[in-house]
């Protein structure tokens, strides 16, 4: 990050706790990834009786210092079972999907065998371009689509290595609505999900299509220990 973004970031967090209400009964945080300790006091004499909650929706190992926090919070959940096995202060919560996800016994004709979306990260992008490879070869329909920011991709594509002009065909600059998203897993005959490697926690994509009753292909291994709702096929 660069660092006028960094103080971009700072004064936003700044101005969030600064303009915070007083005499809310509950506080509810999402990761706390970028509100620190200064900012979450300020919350706090602002609310004083407040229950203060957080729901971590990332594994410990990619929010640093978040631990050192904990102790704002009455309740911390995490969507990691890992991470709750070794923290005692952490409750497991799996995620969550919206109604867009609900099953409504919604029926299409197929478009696609295999449909993916997900954020550009780790080895993701090689890991699509293999399976583009493999649909290719045996021909199967296949939707395979990373989003990342558009400045993002450029500092890669100037600065970074390993993306290729025929990389942009795996990429997206502007997220699909939750709508546009259903409507393509609908069309699909299973969904692939490409867990990040830091991570044991299902994604927000796997509850969703637990939601839809949808098939998924998952690379998560924890899938077998955290849901009975899920076939196993080896």
């Amino acid at each position: 990050m660069s660092q006028q973004a960094t103080r971009f970031r700072k004064r936003w967090v700044r101005e969030i706790a600064a303009n915070c209400g007083t005499g809310y009964e509950l506080i509810f945080i999402i990761k706390c990834e970028y509100l620190s300790s200064e900012e979450l006091k300020i919350i706090k004499r602002k609310n004083p009786t407040a229950r203060f909650i957080l729901y971590l929706w990332d594994s410990m190992l990619r929010i640093p210092g978040i631990e050192q926090k904990f102790h704002f919070f009455n309740k911390v959940f995490s969507f990691d079972r890992i991470d709750c096995q070794q923290q005692n202060m952490l409750s497991f919560n799996p995620l969550f999907y919206r109604h867009e996800y609900d099953n409504d016994d919604s029926l299409a004709d197929f478009k696609y065998d295999l449909y993916h979306i997900g954020w550009y990260h780790s080895d993701r992008l090689e890991l699509i371009k293999q399976i583009s490879n493999y649909c290719e070869k045996n021909n199967l329909k296949a939707v395979l689509k990373i989003f990342t920011g558009y400045g993002g991709y450029l500092l890669q594509r100037i600065f970074g290595s390993g993306l290729s002009r025929s990389d942009r065909r795996f990429l997206i600059f502007k997220p699909l609505s939750a709508s546009e998203n259903r409507q393509i897993i609908v069309e699909s005959r299973a969904v692939l999900d490409i867990a990040h490697k830091l991570q044991t926690g299902l994604t927000m994509r796997t509850i969703e299509l637990v939601g839809m009753g949808r098939k998924i292909i998952t690379t998560n291994a924890d899938i077998k220990i955290t849901t009975s709702m899920i076939l196993i096929i080896y």
